[in-house]
């Protein structure tokens, strides 16, 4: 069983996941899944949502740039808009997780190109894992 003290799902949003990534159905069950896991666990559920800026298919306010509605977040939960390709720049993020006292992060992603990189900017912005 794996522990961590918080679930962080990083763009998860309308455009890209409509867009069929890689075994799209079976990664949202199983973000379902951890969501489940999470909040029964009382969790802290982190949102990361990429804002692509003005004509971009994940602009501000748009409908693609939503977070997807199977993966919603509750009213409760933390949602961090980033406009990098870093989700601890210019976010705060990094002091919310200080704040909340997370070590260890269990983070999903859309984008299976970057997601090799999040570990290693945990470590070098946050000292996490």
């Amino acid at each position: 069983m794996m522990n961590y003290d918080a679930l962080m799902i990083v763009d998860m949003q309308t455009a890209l996941v409509e867009a069929e990534p890689y075994n799209r159905v079976a990664v949202i069950e199983n973000i379902k899944a951890l969501l489940d896991t999470s909040r029964k666990k009382g969790l802290p559920v982190i949102y990361i949502q990429h804002d692509g800026g003005t004509g971009d298919e994940l602009e501000h306010g748009s409908i693609g740039w939503t977070i997807y509605k199977d993966i919603a977040p509750m009213p409760d939960e933390k949602i961090f808009e980033k406009q990098y390709n870093s989700a601890f720049r210019k976010t705060g993020l990094h002091e919310y997780l200080q704040e909340i006292g997370v070590k260890t992060l269990f983070y999903v992603e859309c984008r299976q190109s970057t997601v090799w990189m999040l570990p290693v900017r945990l470590r070098l912005n946050t000292n996490m894992r």
